[in-house]
C-alpha cells in the first residue's frame, strides 16, 4: 500500500507506522485524507462501537511507546516521539473525555460529503477508476449516516441546527454532482446517477430525523469544560499555560491592538475612529454587488508571483492551490475564507483555497454588508494561500517521519499564518494606510478570540454575548458573527491558538535572527522543514550562533500507491 514507508529500522517506527495502518483501516476516510488512493472508494460506518475501538486502538499504542527507550531530547527522534505521543494523548481525550461525536450531528454531514468533495478536488477525475471510487463512496453514505445517528444521544441544540442548515448544503452539492461527471465518462452516468439518489435518500432520512430531535429536550451545553480546554492547551499546543493565562494574554492584546488602531486612524483621519473608517472602507468596498471569487484568484497568484520573485521563502516543489467557492455544505461553518492542504502521502501536492460569497437571497443592503466583510482580500490569501497555510503545509507534508507528516497541531499552524500577516505588514508589500488599519483590526480579532474562547468552553460567556462582541468591538455583520461562533463552539482550543502561534514564532524568529548573517528566508527555510508540531518544541533545535541551521527536509515527497 506504501512502498515509500517501506520496511521500517526500529520499535518506534514500526509502532507509528502499524498504528496509522489500522487507523486507516478501520476509517477508510482518513487513509483517503492522507493522501492513500486505496481506500478511495470505502466508507466506513462510524458507530459508538467503532469510535471506541479507535480510542482503545489509541490507548494500545500509547501503551506500547511508553515502554520504548527515550531518545536525546534535542534529537529529531525526540520530535518524532513528541508529536506521536502529543497524537495520542489527544485522542484519548477527543474520543473519551469530550465526546464530541456522541453529541454533534453535524460533525457526520461535513466528514462524509467532503470525503467525496476532497476525491472531486484532489484526485485526476479523467480516470474512470477515480470516478468508480466517488461513486461507490456515495452509494454508502446511507449506512454511514445511519451508523453516525446512531452513536449521538445527547445532541445540543446548537449543533442541531447547524446540522440542518448544512444537510441543505449537503443536497444542494450532491444534486448537481453527476452532469459534470458523466460527460467525462458516459458509461458511468447510470452508476453516478443511482449512487447520487442513494446519497440524498441517507441525508434526507437524516434531515428527517434531525427535525424530529425538537421533539424532546436537548443538551444546551456544547462547552469542553476548563479542564479538557487546558489538557488541549497542554498537550495539542505544546504550553505550559493556564486558561487564565491565556485568557489574561487575549485582553492584553486586546488592549494592545486597540491602541495601535487608535493611534494609526489620528494619522489617518483624525475626525474619525479607526471603526468608522474601516467601516468606510468596508461599505465602498462592498457597494460593488460583484462575485468576489475573482479577486481573491487574481490577488493568490499574484502573491505567488511575488514570493518568487522576492525569494521570501523557497515553495514546495510540486505545489499547487486552486482558490474555489465554498461547497454549500460548508457554508454553515466557513463566514469568509478557509483551506484545506493536500493529504501527506498524496503524490499530487493540490491545496484548496475555499471562498464564501454571501447568499444571494439575503436583501440588497445584508448582501452589500456580507461582501464588505471581504475588505482585505490580500491579507486573507496571504493567511490561506501564499505564504501561509497552503506553503506551510505543503512543507510539513515534506517531514522525514510519517509521525510528523500526520502531525497538526493548529498552534504552529496559525500561528504561522497570523506571523505571514505580520510579515507582509514589515515588507511593506501592502503600503495602503487603510490596509494597515485592516491588518490591525483582524490582530484585534485573533485576540478576542483568545477570550472568547477561554469563556465560552469554560461556560463562563454565551454564545450570544460572543456574538454582540464581534458585532461591537469589530463591525462584524450579526451572519459572520453567528457563523464564527459556530466553529467556535465545535473546535475547543482552535480561536486561541492564532495568537498565541503568532508569538510563538516571533519568539523563535528573534533567536534564531541573533546567528551572525542570518536571514529571513533562512529562518524561514528552517522553521518549515519540521512539520506543524508546537513551536515551544522547536527550540531546542535551534542552531547554535556558530552552527549551519540542520534543517529537516527531505529532497522528494512520499509517495504511495
Amino acid at each position: 500500500m506504501m512502498d515509500a514507508l517501506g520496511s521500517t529500522a526500529n520499535r518506534f517506527d514500526r509502532l507509528v507506522e502499524g498504528y496509522f495502518r489500522a487507523d486507516w483501516e478501520l476509517f477508510p476516510t482518513a487513509g483517503s485524507r492522507a493522501g492513500l488512493a486505496a481506500y478511495d472508494g470505502e466508507l466506513e460506518e462510524p458507530t459508538a462501537d467503532l469510535m471506541e475501538t479507535r480510542r482503545r486502538q489509541a490507548s494500545t499504542a500509547a501503551n506500547s511507546l511508553s515502554e520504548l527507550d527515550a531518545p536525546l531530547a534535542d534529537s529529531l527522534e525526540h520530535l518524532d516521539r513528541q508529536a506521536f505521543d502529543s497524537h495520542l494523548r489527544l485522542a484519548e481525550l477527543r474520543l473519551g473525555v469530550m465526546r464530541g461525536w456522541r453529541r454533534d450531528p453535524s460533525q457526520p454531514l461535513t466528514d462524509v460529503v467532503e470525503s467525496i468533495f476532497e476525491l472531486l478536488t484532489r484526485r485526476d477525475l479523467s480516470n474512470a477508476d477515480t470516478v468508480h471510487a466517488i461513486s461507490r463512496r456515495m452509494a454508502r453514505v446511507p449506512d454511514y449516516l445511519r451508523a453516525a445517528q446512531s452513536r449521538i444521544d445527547h445532541p445540543v441544540d446548537l449543533w442541531v441546527g447547524i446540522a440542518e442548515r448544512t444537510a441543505l448544503g449537503c443536497i444542494d452539492f450532491l444534486r448537481d454532482l453527476p452532469k459534470p461527471l458523466a460527460e467525462r465518462h458516459p458509461s458511468l452516468e447510470a452508476e453516478l446517477q443511482a449512487s447520487v439518489e442513494k446519497a440524498l435518500h441517507g441525508i434526507n432520512a437524516y434531515r428527517y430525523w434531525l427535525v424530529s430531535l425538537h421533539d424532546r429536550p436537548l443538551n444546551s451545553d456544547f462547552a469542553v469544560g476548563g479542564d479538557a480546554l487546558g489538557r488541549l492547551v497542554h498537550a495539542w499546543h505544546g504550553l505550559p499555560l493556564s486558561l487564565e493565562q491565556v485568557e489574561q494574554e487575549g485582553w492584553d492584546q486586546v488592549r494592545h491592538y486597540r491602541d495601535e488602531l487608535d493611534q494609526h486612524a489620528r494619522r489617518v483621519d483624525p475626525a474619525k475612529t479607526w471603526f468608522e473608517i474601516l467601516d468606510q472602507a468596508r461599505r465602498a468596498f462592498g457597494s460593488d454587488a460583484r462575485s468576489i471569487l475573482p479577486l481573491y484568484e487574481s490577488t493568490t497568484h499574484g502573491l505567488r508571483d511575488r514570493m518568487v520573485r522576492e525569494g521570501i521563502l523557497d515553495l514546495p516543489p510540486g505545489e499547487q492551490c486552486k482558490v474555489v467557492p465554498t461547497p454549500p455544505f460548508m457554508r454553515p461553518l466557513i463566514p469568509t475564507a478557509a483551506y484545506s492542504n493536500p493529504g501527506p502521502l498524496d503524490p499530487r501536492q493540490v491545496g484548496v483555497f475555499f471562498v464564501t460569497e454571501p447568499d444571494r437571497q439575503l436583501a440588497d443592503d445584508a448582501y452589500r454588508a456580507n461582501i464588505g466583510q471581504h475588505y482585505g482580500v490580500e491579507a486573507t490569501c496571504v493567511h490561506e494561500a501564499y505564504p501561509g497555510h497552503h506553503v506551510q503545509l505543503c512543507w510539513a507534508n515534506r517531514a522525514s517521519s510519517l509521525a510528523r507528516q500526520m502531525a497538526d497541531h493548529v498552534v504552529f499552524m496559525e500561528g504561522w499564518t497570523l506571523y505571514c500577516e505580520e510579515l507582509m505588514i514589515e515588507q511593506d508589500w501592502f503600503p495602503d494606510p487603510l490596509l494597515k488599519i485592516n491588518h490591525l483590526a483582524e490582530q484585534l480579532w485573533r485576540a478576542y478570540r483568545m477570550v472568547i474562547d477561554v469563556g465560552i468552553h469554560t461556560r463562563r460567556m454565551s454564545v450570544a454575548s460572543a456574538v454582540q462582541l464581534l458585532v461591537d468591538n469589530l463591525g462584524f455583520t450579526r451572519e459572520r458573527a453567528e457563523t464564527e461562533l459556530n466553529w467556535y463552539t465545535q473546535s475547543p482550543g482552535v480561536p486561541m491558538s492564532y495568537m498565541l502561534g503568532k508569538a510563538e514564532t516571533i519568539a523563535l524568529r528573534d533567536r534564531f535572527m541573533k546567528r551572525p548573517g542570518a536571514t529571513l528566508k533562512d529562518f524561514h527555510h528552517w522553521l518549515l522543514t519540521f512539520g506543524s508540531v508546537p513551536q515551544r518544541w522547536l527550540a531546542a533545535h535551534l542552531p547554535d550562533a556558530s552552527e549551519r541551521p540542520q534543517t529537516d527536509r527531505r529532497t522528494a515527497p512520499l509517495t504511495c500507491s
